[in-house]
This record gives C-alpha cells, sequence and structure tokens, in this order.
C-alpha cells in the first residue's frame, strides 16, 4: 500500500492509518524488518471514554523496535487490525506471506462495551522472547496508570534514535511517566547491551495534584536479576523498586523532567567475578568515621539511611579515604554505593558500631 508522509517528519500529525490485509495474524517485529520506512506504530485501545470533542491521545499503545509501550502487548498485528504508522520518509509499506503467524491471532485492540478492559485477547502468547526489558508505570490516586518501556538492544545506541526511541505522544488529564534523553519526552527507550553503571533518567508530569505510586509492571532477561534503584533526586532517596512500590504524595501540577533516575546493579554471580580477578572495596566503621578501602580511586560515593535518605555525599578521587559518620546513630545499617575511577559500581552495607 502506498504511504505518504508529508516532509518525512515524525510528528504525531503525520502519521498514516493502514491496516493487516491478512485473514490471519502477523510478527510485528517481522513486519518491521522488511520495513525500514517504518519509525514506530501506534495502536488504538478504547480505553477512555470519548470526552466531548475529542477522544483521549493517551488510548494510543505505542510499539517500536524495543517492543510495546505497555506490558502484555505481544508481538503480532490481529486479522483485520488498523493501526497508525509514523515513517520516516515517504515510500511503501509492504505485507509478505512470511510475515503471517498460523494460530496466533491471540490480540485485538476493540471496545468491549466498557470504559476499561479494553484488550481482548486468549491467554496463548504468540511467542515468547525474552530480552533485557523493564516496564515501569507511575499509578495517581484515581487509578488512573500510565506505562513506559526501558529496553537495552544489541542494535541500539544510548543516543536518542529512530526506531529504538518512541517520542512521548500520549498525554492525558492526568499524570504522565517518561524517560529523558537530549531533552526529549519518551514512552519507549532503547539503549545499547545492558551494563549495571548505566542509568536512565526519568521524570513525570502533573495535569491535576496528585498522590502516586511508581512501580515495575514486568521485568526480562538481564533485569530479571539485577538489582533495580529508583532515585528521587528531589528528596535525595534511592528507593530499590524490587522490594516495594515508590509513594510520593502531594506532587504538584507541572512537569518534572529531572526528578527521577533509574540505577542497576549487576548479580551477585558479577560481584563474586570482580572479587576473583583481585579486585576489592572494603569498609570499616570506627567510631564516628567509615574507613573506604578500594583497589581502584573512588570516583564519586554516596551513603544512605534505611529509609532510602542520602546522608553522605563525596567525590574522594581517592583508593584509602574516611568519612565522617557523625549524626548517624550507633546500630544503624547504612547503604553505600560507590562509582570508581573506571566507571564501575560497587553496593555495600555496613552498621555503625
Amino acid at each position: 500500500s502506498a504511504l505518504y508522509h508529508e516532509g518525512g517528519g515524525t510528528t504525531f500529525d503525520n502519521s498514516n492509518m493502514i491496516g493487516n490485509p491478512y485473514p490471519s495474524a502477523i510478527d510485528i517485529d517481522r513486519w518491521f524488518n522488511n520495513n525500514p520506512i517504518v519509525n514506530q506504530v501506534l495502536f488504538w485501545t478504547h480505553a477512555n471514554a470519548f470526552d466531548g470533542d475529542e477522544y483521549p491521545v493517551v488510548d494510543y499503545v505505542t510499539y517500536n523496535s524495543v517492543g510495546g509501550s505497555e506490558d502484555g502487548v505481544e508481538s503480532n498485528i490481529g486479522s483485520g487490525q488498523g493501526f497508525m504508522v509514523e515513517s520516516l520518509f515517504a515510500g511503501n509499506i509492504q505485507f509478505f506471506n512470511e510475515h503471517r503467524l498460523t494460530d496466533q491471532n491471540t490480540q485485538f485492540f476493540k471496545s468491549d462495551g466498557r470504559i476499561k478492559g479494553v484488550v481482548a485477547k486468549s491467554e496463548a502468547s504468540s511467542k515468547v522472547q525474552e530480552r533485557d526489558r523493564i516496564w515501569l508505570k507511575v499509578t495517581d490516586q484515581y487509578a488512573v496508570s500510565d506505562q513506559i518501556l526501558v529496553g537495552f538492544i544489541e542494535d541500539a545506541t544510548d543516543g536518542l534514535e529512530p526506531r529504538y526511541d518512541a517520542q512521548y505522544y500520549n498525554y492525558h488529564k492526568g499524570v504522565n511517566l517518561y524517560t529523558v534523553v537530549e531533552d526529549s519526552k519518551l514512552v519507549i527507550q532503547g539503549l545499547g547491551a545492558f551494563d549495571s553503571n548505566k542509568t536512565v533518567d526519568m521524570g513525570l508530569d502533573a495535569q491535576y495534584p496528585a498522590d502516586l505510586s511508581i512501580s515495575i509492571s514486568k521485568t526480562e532477561g538481564a533485569l530479571s536479576d539485577a538489582q533495580i534503584f529508583l532515585v528521587d533526586n528531589y528528596l535525595n532517596i534511592r528507593h530499590d523498586l524490587k522490594a516495594s512500590d515508590y509513594y510520593v504524595n502531594n506532587v504538584e501540577v507541572g512537569q518534572y523532567s529531572d526528578r527521577f533516575t533509574i540505577e542497576f546493579v549487576s548479580s551477585i554471580a558479577d560481584d563474586l567475578a570482580q572479587v576473583e580477578e583481585g579486585e576489592f572495596f572494603k569498609v570499616a566503621t570506627e567510631y564516628e568515621l567509615l574507613k573506604i578501602n578500594s583497589s581502584k580511586n573512588v570516583q564519586d560515593i554516596k551513603v544512605y539511611d534505611m529509609l532510602g535518605r542520602m546522608i553522605i555525599h563525596k567525590a574522594p578521587m581517592q583508593s584509602s579515604f574516611q568519612l565522617s559518620s557523625e549524626g548517624v546513630k550507633k546500630g544503624s545499617i547504612m547503604f553505600i554505593e560507590a562509582r570508581l575511577e573506571d566507571g564501575s559500581m560497587v553496593n555495600k552495607k555496613s552498621i555503625k558500631y
């Protein structure tokens, strides 16, 4: 089918409406590979009621080479399913028999007569494709939620690029979650291969005062084994998202694109491998001091209390040094996060004696 995209731009207004022409589902990833013209596609979910003279843009689910912006969106396009295509340049969209799937017509986005509960699909999955991905979700006091996807893909880069990074178009009258790359707000962010030294900048916009929670909807691959921390840059709190959801109250109307950072810590197996190679990072406590002894210079070190509050932050650029723990109660557990000169991260736990 011919596809005309004026100016070859990347704005939502220039997207094109097409559909699956086959009486069977098609594999969306195979279809992507054979259509380099396509930047991303959007499925209309009918998740919210018609609001006056416009349909809510939040009802679009985005899909690109990283995956779907919402957990549970499968990698197939149902028979007769219509969808929006955002193209990178003018040209043709192609459908081939090799894109078709047998007995996997399991997903179709349609209205079922209810405001919620919009995706009709069977329990069977079109296919299992474990990649290094994480879906994050924000939920407000009205149980309105918003999801984003972060994926670590071998062919992607950490910068902003087509087909792997999807701009955030689906704002709604609530709280919107997104990641930030080069001042762009993204609903899907694709980075290069997973490395626990990488961090992800994340923000939110509030359309009304909100009490909200941030949680992990799903993890795959290396993200299932890694520890995942949410850093609240406004409150200096570092929270373990694998342990529990993060709650923040009284968020005022506004845009907070620099509020959060997602950090990762490799599995214990990775830490043991470093020890076997002769590297070390030792912490000792003595009176009002934390004594650090490392095989490499420490570029940056942060110490958090049990509530996730940052109580110490220094940039020593030394391998052996001391930190004052004055003011920390005896018996308190302290969590230590250090970035070494080679960019690697070390996490330790210590007790104030």
